[in-house]
């Protein structure tokens, strides 16, 4: 398999978790829709908390 494909393969299996990861944080941890993660209100809120100090 070509080294371009490997890494293809490895950033698209990082993507995948991280959003299944955010489904599970946003919708069993914090008692929400799973699937708001995929509204652009939602990113906003969450970076809202990271850019207060700025």
């Amino acid at each position: 398999m070509p080294f371009a494909l490997k890494v293809l393969i490895v950033l698209v299996l990082i993507i995948m978790t991280f959003l299944i990861g955010a489904m599970i944080g946003f919708g069993v941890l914090g008692d929400g829709n799973p699937f708001a993660i995929f509204s652009g209100a939602t990113w906003k809120h969450i970076f809202s908390y990271f850019s207060k100090g700025i």
